[in-house]
């Protein structure tokens, strides 16, 4: 029997989606990029998934670690941006501020100057923003599916290390609504991520 379609009935059943993270644009905000910090994985791991190895947390202190402070300083040195220029992150900061409101931070006001330096001067490592919120942050075992997603790998087939970054993403917020924000990102090396061999 043939079938006639000016009989047929339609009927939307379901709609199946997948929904997707909103995507921000950063036009309204300042970024810096600091040098690459060369870091294996376990000392990685140590300082920021530190108590079971698959959630972010920061660690609370250096313990007076060398290795450990150099890695996560916000002060030059170690730290440097645009291959080798000294990171000062008051300056920063405080040079972003000026290009915001179009004026020199002479004409600032006083105590606010103060307090906002006061701030950044005890800002020495990563460490140091213990009460900032982790806005958002992946596990390990998700570092690793998406870098075997992307095809990453740990050697080339000529036995060459392939190293592959991670990023630790600092955002610093102003109330004043015509300061933008300013996201100093710090570049890991990790040049051997035992779970992708």
């Amino acid at each position: 029997m043939p079938i006639i379609l000016s009989e047929t009935k339609i009927i939307d059943v379901a709609i199946m989606g997948q929904c997707l993270t909103p995507i921000e644009i950063m036009d309204k905000y300042h970024v810096i990029e600091l040098d690459n910090i060369t870091i294996d994985e376990d000392l990685f791991k140590t300082i920021f998934y530190r108590h079971d190895g698959e959630n972010f947390s920061i660690i609370q202190n250096t313990n007076n670690d060398p290795i450990i402070k150099n890695m996560v300083s916000f002060e030059s040195p170690p730290r440097t941006y645009n291959n080798g220029t000294p990171f000062n992150l008051t300056n920063v900061i405080f040079s972003f501020i000026e290009e915001d409101l179009n004026m020199k931070r002479d004409c600032f006001d006083t105590c606010c100057k103060m307090e906002l330096e006061k701030q950044l001067s005890y800002l020495k490592t990563l460490c140091n923003l213990e009460l900032c919120n982790i806005l958002c942050a992946l596990k390990w075992s998700e570092i690793v599916q998406i870098l075997k997603s992307k095809g990453a790998k740990t050697i080339t087939e000529n036995n060459e290390m392939i190293s592959h970054i991670l990023k630790i993403n600092i955002v610093f917020s102003n109330p004043n609504p015509n300061v933008n924000d300013t996201i100093i990102k710090f570049p890991y090396v990790i040049t051997s991520i035992n779970e992708l061999e």
